[in-house]
């Protein structure tokens, strides 16, 4: 739920009939989940947003209406898409942000966790993970690079996550159990 992230003289042209005159894209988004809650909540439906992994971080709305209060308030669940590659160069301290999936992932997702712990009862923070490689940037998403995203959330108490890839081509090994010392093998089917 957002506005677009078009460049300011495309967006002075778009009509948005549930926009009132004069009403920040913020207060738009705010009224318009506050009413999907308020619809869904009676029929028993959980109520989730998926939103800019930026979203957490940031001070205002991004341009786009969504800031992260907001959404704890009213969501069951708050998807963050926090695709280290999505972040811009210098984000938390680091040069090539998609090269460092592990401490982007964790970075987002504790400020997240730190910007939600005053509202005591906010919604669940499940995040997308990157399972996917942008163009040309390094690193290439591997297994590796997919694992590191999921230690990050789980070090933090977050065990519930989803991989996004836009192909929906998933890498079978990204989503094999660690071996535990003196613990069983993970299982296999023969085939890979």
């Amino acid at each position: 739920m957002r506005f677009p992230d078009e460049p300011r003289e495309r967006l002075e042209t778009a009509v948005f009939p549930a926009r009132r005159p004069g009403q920040s894209q913020r207060d738009a988004v705010r009224a318009h989940i506050t009413l999907l809650r308020d619809r869904l909540r009676p029929l028993g439906a959980p109520v989730t947003f998926d939103i800019f992994g930026l979203t957490a971080s940031a001070t205002g709305d991004l341009g786009i209406g969504q800031v992260w209060e907001d959404f704890i308030a009213v969501a069951d669940v708050v998807l963050p898409m926090v695709y280290p590659s999505h972040y811009y160069r210098g984000a938390y301290g680091f040069a090539h942000p998609n090269a460092e999936p592990y401490r982007i992932v964790r970075s987002a997702l504790r400020e997240a966790l730190d910007r939600s712990r005053p509202r005591g009862s906010a919604a669940e923070i499940r995040p997308y993970l990157q399972a996917f490689t942008l163009g040309r940037r390094l690193p290439r998403y591997t297994p590796f690079e997919i694992r590191e995203q999921i230690r990050a959330a789980e070090e933090l108490g977050i065990t519930s996550w989803v991989l996004w890839n836009p192909r929906s081509v998933y890498q079978r090994d990204s989503l094999r159990p660690k071996r535990r010392p003196g613990g069983p093998a993970p299982l296999s089917s023969g085939g890979d």
